[in-house]
């Protein structure tokens, strides 16, 4: 078997979500102030849905809805719920709303009571809002939600758990525009697809990825023994030091390393070019006798180890 020139590989390098606050209550006065929440723990339930990607001008519309199932009110000042979401900056909406949705920085957002906001116990209110760009995961679905109680240096945060998000089921939510061009992926979809594969003849499969720019099979193998030595010209010990450990390893067997000595696993530098290339190149040669690795410098015999390491 007989192996010649890898060039080096290179890596490039809606739905509705409910979250649900528990508080408690003892004082059954609807006017008492946002800062008794946290004394009287109320009930506020939170649900987050999209509503379309196919808004003019693209984006997105979704709405929050806040369920009162508490004795107090909440009133227009002295409160805000934070989240956090994929960034998309929210736009004006074109009808006024009870509150509005603001962008902190990053991915941290929160939603803010406009002028006239008014929450009585036992009502709720929906706010809707857009967004740039589109919605067409779950998970793109608000996250880490919290209330804070009158902002400022004696806030108070309360935490909501019990995120439930539901699956996103029509046209709007799982396309991006009007103009979507992808088929919704489904169950059928995706087998019918899958129909149509069959396995690719093993003599068609590439030995290695990424494709050597030369490669031919010969005859006979090398087996990997304890008693193999791998040898190395004068700055590749660390290269030996390297595939021994790995092999090891592969095999469970330990392979020991010899400076610029016989060996059955050979390590060395020549100048060469391959297609006006010469940087980081190799040579990997594999047969009955024994294996070399010879690189145009010392990461061209890297490469050369992983090549050796893949097959």
């Amino acid at each position: 078997m007989f192996f010649s020139h890898l060039q080096r590989m290179r890596l490039p390098g809606c739905v509705t979500v409910v979250f649900v606050m528990f508080l408690s209550a003892c004082n059954s006065n609807p006017e008492k102030a946002a800062d008794e929440l946290v004394a009287n723990k109320a009930d506020i339930d939170v649900s987050w849905q999209l509503i379309s990607n196919f808004v003019d001008k693209g984006g997105f519309d979704a709405k929050f809805i806040l369920n009162n199932r508490s004795d107090i009110t909440l009133a227009d000042t002295g409160w805000a719920m934070y989240f956090n979401i994929a960034p998309r900056m929210p736009v004006p909406y074109p009808t006024p709303q009870p509150a509005s949705v603001e962008h902190i920085n990053g991915d941290w957002f929160r939603l803010v009571p406009n002028k006239g906001f008014r929450l009585e116990p036992g009502e709720a209110v929906e706010v809707y809002y857009r967004g740039g760009d589109f919605v067409i995961k779950e998970t793109d679905a608000p996250l880490g939600i919290y209330f804070v109680i009158n902002p400022g240096p004696d806030e108070k945060i309360l935490t909501v758990g019990n995120a439930k998000v539901l699956p996103f089921t029509t046209r709007e939510q799982l396309l991006r525009g009007k103009n979507e061009g992808e088929r919704i992926l489904t169950p059928d979809l995706r087998f019918n697809k899958n129909s149509a594969l069959s396995a690719v003849n093993p003599a068609q499969q590439l030995p290695l990825i990424p494709e050597p720019l030369y490669y031919a099979w010969g005859s006979g193998s090398f087996a990997l023994a304890s008693a193999s030595t791998i040898s190395f010209a004068e700055g590749l010990s660390n290269e030996a030091s390297f595939l021994a450990a790995k092999l090891k390893d592969i095999t469970g067997k330990s392979f020991n390393t010899a400076r610029a000595g016989a060996g059955q696993i050979k390590l060395s530098i020549a100048p060469a070019t391959f297609n006006g290339i010469s940087a980081e190149a190799y040579t990997l040669s594999v047969k009955p006798s024994g294996i070399e690795i010879s690189g145009t410098d010392a990461a061209g015999v890297f490469y050369g180890i992983q090549s050796l390491l893949a097959l």
